[in-house]
């Protein structure tokens, strides 16, 4: 098993729970600006479906299953993985994954230090 397939294993049964102290930041992915949020809290980098659907076309996805706990409190399923997302973030160039959620409390939430 693969180093990446056993640290999913490891979370899948956990539940990510956002959380409320995240700060916005600036990004862009192809030519669009998007604002984020960057929290080191939450520890993954999440996107909306409705985000990935208008800006991405033709990514690597792969099948997983983690549940967020929204700001609201509703569990949300995602069964996808978007991997290698090229992005700009504050002026630098950084690959990220992104879990898929299909959310309306944000379109981006970056998890992970860029810096």
């Amino acid at each position: 098993m693969s180093n990446e397939w056993l640290e999913e294993l490891e979370f899948s049964s956990k539940v990510i729970c956002l959380d409320s102290s995240s700060i916005l930041i600036h990004c862009i992915i192809n030519t669009d600006q998007i604002d984020a949020l960057y929290s080191l809290v939450v520890l993954i980098n999440i996107v909306s479906m409705s985000l990935t659907e208008y800006l991405l076309q033709d990514m690597t996805l792969t099948p997983t299953m983690k549940f967020m706990r929204s700001l609201l409190g509703h569990i949300i399923p995602s069964s996808i993985i978007l991997h290698v997302l090229p992005i700009q973030v504050e002026g630098t160039l950084v690959h990220f994954s992104f879990y898929i959620f299909n959310t309306w409390d944000f379109d981006l939430l970056i998890g992970q230090p860029f810096r």
